[in-house]
């Protein structure tokens, strides 16, 4: 090499460098469609998470009402123990007044 640039240099180059434009710009336009695709299909999962999971002002009103029904059930679990107990003590024998 003497430092100067030969025509057969030049004609080697350009299809070579043609070739690497060409290779960029294909991947840059499967990139870009990639791109596209993949946001359509997370907006596409936003929407059906919208549309399906429940949102937290609603799962605090399903765990309030639930657990107002346990405690429901536990009130009524304990007056009928009170009840049980109630039958369970022994009665004081009345005093009956009869007039002999």
């Amino acid at each position: 090499m003497t430092g100067s640039v030969e025509w057969s240099q030049i004609t080697f180059l350009i299809p070579v460098v043609g070739a690497l434009v060409g290779v960029w710009y294909k991947l840059q336009s499967q990139i870009s469609a990639n791109k596209a695709q993949q946001a359509n299909e997370l907006a596409a999962y936003k929407l059906h998470v919208a549309e399906t999971y429940t949102t937290k002002q609603g799962m605090s009103e399903q765990t309030a009402q639930i657990l107002k029904a346990v405690d429901s059930v536990s009130s009524k679990l304990d007056r009928t123990n009170e009840r049980i107990d109630g039958l369970l003590q022994p009665k004081a024998a009345s005093r009956s007044r009869s007039s002999s």
